[in-house]
């Protein structure tokens, strides 16, 4: 059973890092990741590297909260379940 995990990036690296390197400690290794990438400063050099994970640029920028990056990338997987990320940065103050 593979699960694909979808998930839309935009100039958040850290927290697309601290999601990545959840998904690669599971003791499950049935999945993949495809990183929708709707964002123009995007260096391959520094993402994080694991042979499940595939970056995929998009042809333009949609600025649309991620609907249409993770449209695409679900529309294109083939696995036995699909699961839609969004990535928010939740700032406490003190």
């Amino acid at each position: 059973m593979l699960i694909d995990f979808i998930i839309s990036y935009y100039n958040r690296k850290t927290a697309l890092d601290c999601l990545l390197y959840s998904l690669i400690a599971q003791t499950d290794k049935e999945w993949v990741a495809k990183v929708m990438i709707d964002d123009v400063e995007y260096n391959p050099e520094t993402m994080v590297k694991d042979s499940r994970i595939s970056y995929i640029t998009m042809n333009k920028r949609y600025n649309d909260f991620g609907h249409t990056p993770r449209e695409i990338g679900k529309q294109e997987s083939e696995a036995d379940y699909v699961i839609l990320t969004m990535m928010t940065i939740i700032t406490l103050q003190t």
